[in-house]
């Protein structure tokens, strides 16, 4: 008996609730067969194994329903951000959330230059040149930034040019933005020669690198002035620029008419004169 007036007669309802069960890529399986999941985000489904879900059935219909209506839509939130956290790091590639690029990003728009994404162009010379051009690079072109000082040397280790990893390019952009400014400081053309050395090259006796030296990673240029002059009227600007922009973390080694260049160099701010060096 089903013990009330108001029950007599009626038939024993049948069970609402029953549980979920869910096989990878096939679906949920409730009562009285298998759905696919993917119809059923709009109506807040979420997988049975995270949070319980249940089936209810009523008649010939059958409904996804969550333990809570709260659990429903923090499910329903927590698909969105991470669908969209998904689409973001597909269109920025590894430069989303590189505390990094954000730092080389901040000096490509401080000396004059756009930020654009390496991704868009070949991973080739002719693409990288494109991409220093779509970045405001005027003076200086794909070839003087890669071309290797001792061809000699690279060609022993399998290199024609140097072009390094397509992450890295937005660090040669801030390096060829800053010797544009120096150009225009010394009012006279000046010269960049090694930029990125792969390891085995920077060890060869002949190039004589510095073991834990900013070339490797790409992080420094050399650049050659036509007279001392010049170089010395580059390293005052350099100086103050080291002073008001210390975020920067320039490296600089100096000659009498050369100038090691570095930026946001992993081992910071440093000095350093090479025997050439007269002030």
């Amino acid at each position: 008996m089903w013990g009330g007036p108001l029950d007599r007669g009626r038939r024993p309802r049948r069970r609402l609730f029953s549980p979920v069960t869910a096989e990878p890529d096939q679906g949920v399986r409730c009562g009285r067969g298998v759905r696919p999941t993917a119809s059923y985000l709009a109506g807040f489904y979420c997988n049975s194994k995270m949070w319980g879900a249940v089936c209810y059935n009523e008649d010939l219909t059958e409904y996804f329903l969550n333990m809570t209506s709260l659990k429903a839509v923090l499910c329903l939130l927590v698909l969105t951000a991470a669908s969209a956290f998904s689409s973001s790091r597909g269109s920025n590639g590894s430069q989303l959330g590189n505390p990094e690029s954000g730092l080389f990003s901040r000096a490509i728009q401080h000396f004059g230059g756009h930020i654009v994404d390496p991704a868009q162009f070949t991973n080739t010379l002719d693409g990288f040149e494109r991409y220093l051009a779509a970045s405001g690079v005027r003076a200086f072109n794909a070839a003087e930034l890669t071309h290797p000082n001792h061809p000699e040397v690279a060609a022993k280790f399998g290199f024609t040019s140097f072009l390094p990893p397509q992450s890295w390019w937005p660090r040669g952009v801030a390096l060829a933005l800053l010797a544009q400014d120096i150009q225009r400081q010394v009012g006279e053309p000046v010269s960049i020669r090694n930029w990125w050395r792969p390891p085995a090259y920077n060890r060869d006796p002949k190039v004589g690198g510095a073991e834990r030296g900013d070339h490797m990673g790409a992080f420094s240029i050399d650049l050659d002035y036509l007279s001392s002059q010049s170089r010395r009227r580059a390293e005052q600007w350099l100086h103050s620029l080291a002073r008001t922009e210390q975020w920067l973390q320039l490296s600089l080694g100096l000659g009498d008419r050369s100038t090691h260049i570095g930026i946001l160099s992993p081992r910071g701010h440093r000095e350093w004169h090479y025997a050439s060096y007269l002030r």
